[in-house]
């Protein structure tokens, strides 16, 4: 029954629609809105090598791929798209070999192709978007597959496929509010080439360990409907933004945001976050090793920001605590966390009782044809056999993130360069266990991407 209601709630709109006039002019026909669309694409490559510690396994990975879309004209309101992605592994290492020192496999390089089967090297294509959309006034409503980029569902483009999900999507604006939100039943994590109901989609990349520190088997485990989804955002003055949105993961758990932003134009920025979550029933599962949130757990995290503007550069300072109340647990498969702290590499997700301390500063010439990204910062976690708060045995680490970012301004104007090298010391204790290194800390991760867009 679930999956019918985001249907009827769709079929019920359309038709309060039809007493409303579209703001944009449609098509003539439905022929002439097909062919009045808009194709659009892009061809990708992608290199990735980890530099691990002295006597463990490196690690790199060459891919090419391309995404090609589609957009329809308008025709009585309605518009349709479609988007299709494919992926070849071209030269890349081994990944069914595991390290022959710690037992654990490959982490970053393999979700450039398919992480649910490290053998697939050819049938590496995913249909990523078909949905149906209808508009009219300032209001939009969106049925099937397509992407998302809200705080906490997005499309984490950092490898070949980006996220993806499916459900019902509505955007509107009343008076000074943009409001979304929507109702959404599947999902194709980066890294996959399937959709899978929400449900199964929790635990592709990893499970991590119990608060006893047995591993987690929550994949093809958890029980839930969906995630129902509300946002509200509004801007007050030339100066303020406050943005609220709440996630609830059916039976799972309940996720809020409530964020406060302020950018006074060519000088301060910064803002203020907080963000608590609490568990839905049995968090899943009643299972405790195949649960994903703790029964009647919580977690908080609060998180600030204060930057200066001087010309061409920016600067930041970003701050972010998470409480000893519980772990911060965002699936790791549905997107970026939008953490001010956030540096590409690495996640908070499975973390309590933390503190981060990120210094961010950012260069982008007159032209926007060169950019360049060092953010830099140190990350304090519990004990690794702390595991109620520390999901993923992370010891505490220094992280540097260093991106420059070039796009020709003549011959190859649709031609975008990015260089980004990562780098994550340990300054926690790792009692001299590999396995709490590798692919954790103590690392170099190389990446260059160029995309060609058309």
């Amino acid at each position: 029954m679930h999956k019918i209601l985001p249907l009827l709630s769709f079929c019920s709109f359309i038709f309060l629609g039809f007493a409303q006039k579209t703001e944009e002019r449609d098509s003539s026909s439905l022929h002439a809105s097909f062919k009045n669309g808009e194709i659009k694409g892009q061809i990708r490559y992608f290199f990735m090598a980890t530099d691990n510690e002295k006597g463990l396994s490196d690690y790199y990975a060459n891919a090419t791929g391309a995404r090609i879309s589609y957009t329809s004209g308008k025709f009585k309101g309605f518009q349709i798209g479609l988007s299709q992605s494919f992926v070849f592994n071209i030269a890349s290492s081994d990944f069914n070999q595991k390290d022959p020192v710690t037992n654990v496999s490959n982490r970053y390089e393999v979700a450039l192709f398919d992480i649910t089967d490290v053998t697939n090297k050819t049938n590496l294509a995913r249909l990523d978007e078909l949905y149906l959309k209808y508009m009219f006034k300032k209001t939009a409503f969106t049925l099937g597959r397509q992407n998302l980029n809200t705080p906490f569902l997005n499309t984490q483009d950092g490898r070949m496929m980006t996220s993806s999900f499916g459900g019902l999507w509505i955007t509107s604006t009343i008076k000074k509010w943009d409001i979304s939100g929507g109702w959404l039943i599947s999902a194709s994590p980066r890294g996959t080439t399937k959709f899978y109901s929400i449900e199964k989609s929790l635990g592709l990349h990893s499970n991590g360990v119990d608060g006893s520190g047995l591993a987690f088997h929550y994949l093809n485990s958890i029980e839930s409907k969906g995630i129902g989804v509300a946002m509200l955002n509004r801007k007050f003055g030339k100066i303020w933004n406050l943005s609220v949105s709440d996630y609830v993961v059916e039976n799972v758990f309940n996720t809020t945001l409530t964020q406060i932003d302020f950018n006074v134009p060519t000088k301060w920025f910064g803002g203020i976050q907080y963000i608590h979550q609490n568990g839905l029933n049995v968090g899943g599962n009643v299972d405790p090793t195949k649960r994903y949130f703790e029964k009647n757990g919580q977690s908080n995290s609060i998180g600030v920001r204060i930057g200066k503007i001087f010309g061409q550069y920016s600067f930041s300072l970003n701050y972010n605590h998470i409480t000893k109340d519980g772990q911060f647990l965002l699936p790791r498969e549905w997107g970026r966390e939008p953490l001010y702290t956030f540096i590409q590499r690495e996640r908070s997700e499975g973390l309590g009782n933390t503190h981060a301390l990120v210094l961010k500063s950012e260069f982008l010439n007159k032209k926007k044809s060169l950019g360049v990204k060092l953010h830099t910062g140190a990350v304090f976690t519990p004990d690794i056999k702390e595991y109620t708060l520390n999901k993923y045995g992370l010891s505490s680490y220094y992280h540097t993130d260093f991106e420059l970012k070039y796009l020709p301004v003549r011959k190859f104007k649709n031609l975008e360069i990015t260089l980004l090298i990562a780098s994550k010391i340990s300054i926690g204790e790792t009692y001299n266990i590999q396995k709490n290194v590798i692919n954790k800390v103590n690392l170099i991760n190389y990446n260059l991407i160029l995309n060609y867009n058309f």
